[in-house]
């Protein structure tokens, strides 16, 4: 499919969740994860998976309304990001990103497809597909820039 990239194929949100949770110990801070994929994907179930796999005991919520949100714990710094009703807006982009490299943060990026400027800035690209005829079943693709 893509160059450096590694495929899995998860039966359910827990498989989900431990796939991305064995990706993020191969992050490093400042690392940028777009997510691709429509309605349903699992997108915000990975976003679940990276902040289990951090040791954040959070729950990752979907900050559709909200654009981003910032997650700390102890010395672990996470932004969640969801542009599904964003637009590309330069500043707010620049702004954004800005603010993680100076925190040394890990982001995820939700609906990363939206933005020219998300998709080049991403580390890691990781594209989620529904399998035909199986409701929990995914095929993900992590692909490293």
């Amino acid at each position: 499919m893509f160059r450096n990239s590694t495929i899995y194929y998860s039966q359910g949100p827990s498989e989900t969740r431990k796939i991305a949770g064995r990706l993020v110990r191969r992050l490093q801070a400042g690392d940028i994860v777009g997510l691709f994929g429509g309605l349903g994907a699992g997108k915000t179930v990975f976003v679940q998976g990276l902040l289990n796999g951090l040791g954040i005991k959070r729950r990752a919520r979907s900050p559709s309304f909200l654009v981003s949100r910032r997650i700390t714990s102890g010395r672990k710094i996470f932004y969640h990001l969801d542009l599904y009703r964003q637009r590309d807006e330069k500043i707010f982009n620049y702004e954004i990103y800005q603010s993680l490299r100076q925190e040394k943060a890990i982001a995820a990026v939700e609906w990363a497809q939206k933005s020219r400027f998300w998709k080049r800035v991403s580390k890691v690209k990781v594209y989620l597909y529904h399998l035909k005829g199986k409701k929990n079943s995914r095929k993900i693709c992590i692909r490293w820039s």
